[in-house]
């Protein structure tokens, strides 16, 4: 469904390897906004990270 608002019908998706159809997903996710380029590489000063504290008792 979503490749078929880049055009694709269900036959030509079908025909495609895995790392096509993740490939044409990757692109359609970074023009929405949803994730970055694959240029984009990991920066300890600007990326948060958060664990969980173990519960003491």
């Amino acid at each position: 469904m979503l490749l078929a608002k880049c055009g694709f019908t269900a036959q030509q998706v079908w025909a495609m390897s895995h790392l096509e159809v993740s490939s044409w997903v990757q692109a359609y996710l970074v023009s929405q906004g949803v994730k970055q380029s694959v240029g984009v590489r990991f920066n300890p000063k600007s990326t948060i990270v958060s664990a969980r504290k173990t519960k003491t008792e």
